[in-house]
């Protein structure tokens, strides 16, 4: 594969609408997480539920995946009520956070496949198998391109908020 050399204003000019994308996804995908733990927190408070691994109480939402079978149908029940209680409309037994943080990863790898035209051989997989803090490392150079450049524009939401 041979060296190549790009102009990095048309760099940024060709990746600015994936590196905007990206941004307003992991936005999102943080707040959606956030307002579904603390959602989780609060289910967890109100009504008890066992792990099924240290039989002890679930109080921390990252474990909710632990709750004993018997005791899992209840608790998705109470939460998909109150997720829909708070105006989303999805399909049956999806979460906003999941819904969210995978639209993060279809931006992130859009970005990627977009940035193979400036950068051979830079393809998901390569990165994947160069290691994760490597994939991040690269993804925020590209970032930080696009951010940085002189004409760069902002999505309009950020835009309207400063």
């Amino acid at each position: 594969m041979e060296p190549t050399t790009h102009n990095a204003g048309k760099v940024a000019t060709a990746l600015q609408r994936y590196v905007n994308t990206l941004l307003l996804a992991q936005v999102n995908a943080q707040l959606e997480r956030e307002k579904m733990d603390a959602l989780d927190r609060r289910l967890l408070a109100e009504q008890s539920y066992t792990d099924r691994y240290k039989r002890t109480r679930v109080t921390d939402p990252k474990y909710t995946w632990c709750i004993v079978e018997d005791e899992l149908p209840a608790f998705y029940a109470r939460r998909q009520g109150a997720i829909g209680r708070m105006g989303y409309d999805l399909p049956k037994d999806h979460c906003p956070a999941l819904v969210a943080e995978h639209l993060e990863v279809q931006a992130t790898w859009a970005l990627i496949l977009a940035a193979e035209e400036f950068f051979p051989g830079m393809d998901n997989d390569a990165l994947l198998c160069a290691g994760m803090a490597k994939r991040k490392a690269y993804i925020d150079l590209l970032i930080k391109l696009v951010v940085n450049a002189p004409h760069y524009e902002p999505p309009d939401i950020i835009k309207r908020a400063g």
